[in-house]
């Protein structure tokens, strides 16, 4: 539970420092991830890294380098079409913002879900 506190903190104030970068550009390009599908793939990212530091103390291993092979099956996308989205959205804080707002939605549900578990 700690982690999924300490994860949710980490994307509330990244999406505050993103949302300080405003802009206007609405249309993403072709072979970019779609901005709602990219919050989803972000948001399993980070819960795949965050569940394997649970099991062992290194960050990247094997464990994660397969959840990232799953997560791109998950989503039909390539390692290659990931790495040019990221570019892409990093070059755009203000599209980053809104997708790490909905990261950080979603993370909230997630946690509610959990509390409310019998």
């Amino acid at each position: 539970m700690r982690i999924h506190q300490q994860a949710f903190a980490f994307l509330l104030l990244f999406s505050l420092f993103i949302l300080a970068c405003k802009g206007n550009n609405n249309q993403t390009p072709k072979g970019i991830v779609a901005k709602d599908t990219m919050a989803f793939v972000l948001l399993d990212i980070h819960l795949a890294e965050a569940g394997a530091r649970t099991i062992t103390n290194t960050p990247i291993n094997e464990t994660v380098v397969s959840y990232y092979q799953f997560i791109e099956k998950k989503y039909h996308i390539s390692d290659a079409t990931f790495k040019q989205s990221m570019q892409y959205y990093t070059a755009h804080p203000e599209i980053m913002a809104e997708i790490y707002a909905k990261i950080t939605e979603e993370m909230s549900k997630k946690e509610a879900e959990i509390q409310h578990r019998p």
